[in-house]
């Protein structure tokens, strides 16, 4: 079992791979593809947000890194990392906390866009990402109570610390779950068109979804783990969780932004049959989802303009482009 003075040492290097490797998916999403295509502002200005965020929590991880190991004398690193009421140690766990709610919220959004703007179906994830908040600040503040010789392993932060790694993982699972859900019935619905391309980007895209979503909820069990154990592991996981956080919905955007390339070229498919008048689902961007259902039906004249209904439907399962 590695001491507190390792699992941040190794917890620094391992976040700085993780902030080289979402500085180059942002820099990529922000500059490299063309904004010809409308960009859902929301998202847009959140991933940013996050982006100040995770480049802030480096910045104080390798503060901290350096006051522990160079700075402080006469206590050793060891001293100096158990004490989880310095300043900079809460101000760190408030920045990543603060993407923690974030990166819920913007998935939140995502699945309020995909499911029609539906209250209802966000409701639990709205009141269990609240509870993550609330659990982030009653952390925080039982870390800056604590007394020197007093651990994270502290009993009273103990009792709150597994439900602050639980209730992000539940939410995660909840949302990914309902977000699946959703791409599986509309691919259902579009099953009336002979489109082979649309079925693979149905596919692509849950498979994507699966891919993206899984990352955080597994780096949450496996700290939940550790901490339980009282390992002194799970600060190379938990000092990392601004950036892990932030690479997923950057790393979805991506996906969104290198998908519509492929959207476009749906209707070109030289291999689809004849024109048919076969009735299949309009889900256009720009329609007032509010005022319709999954069964709304309209009539496609060719299986051309049927193939580009559908992937606007597609496109707007992504990440939504409500304005």
């Amino acid at each position: 079992m590695i001491d507190v003075a390792q699992g941040h040492l190794f917890g620094t290097i391992f976040e700085a791979i993780l902030y080289g490797i979402y500085f180059t998916l942002f820099v990529i999403c922000m500059f490299v593809f063309d904004n010809k295509r409308p960009t859902n502002q929301v998202v847009k200005y959140t991933v940013l947000a996050m982006f100040i965020v995770s480049t802030a929590h480096i910045g104080g991880t390798i503060a901290s890194l350096q006051a522990g190991f160079f700075t402080v004398r006469p206590e050793t690193p060891e001293q100096y990392f158990n004490s989880k009421a310095l300043p900079l140690n809460l101000a760190n766990k408030s920045l990543y906390g603060t993407n923690m709610v974030l990166g819920d919220a913007l998935m939140i959004y995502r699945l309020w866009i995909i499911y029609r703007r539906s209250w209802l179906v966000i409701l639990l994830p709205i009141l269990l990402t609240t509870a993550t908040g609330t659990l982030i600040a009653v952390t925080i503040w039982e870390f800056s109570m604590l007394v020197p010789g007093q651990t994270a392993f502290a009993l009273k932060v103990k009792a709150i610390a597994p439900a602050l790694f639980s209730v992000p993982l539940v939410t995660n699972l909840v949302i990914t779950g309902l977000i699946i859900w959703r791409i599986k019935q509309a691919h259902n619905t579009s099953k009336f068109v002979a489109n082979r391309k649309l079925d693979a980007l149905y596919r692509r895209l849950i498979t994507n979804t699966i891919e993206s979503c899984a990352i955080y909820p597994f780096v949450l069990a496996v700290t939940l783990i550790l901490y339980c154990r009282n390992d002194n592991g799970q600060d190379i996981l938990t000092g990392s969780m601004a950036q892990v956080v932030s690479i997923v919905p950057t790393l979805m955007w991506l996906q969104h932004r290198l998908g519509q390339g492929a959207l476009g070229n749906v209707g070109e498919d030289r291999d689809l049959p004849p024109p048919v008048s076969e009735k299949t689902i309009e889900f256009t961007p720009n329609t007032d989802l509010r005022s319709t259902n999954l069964d709304t039906i309209g009539t496609g004249n060719s299986t051309d303009i049927e193939a580009t209904a559908d992937s606007d439907k597609v496109e707007h399962l992504v990440l939504g482009h409500a304005q």
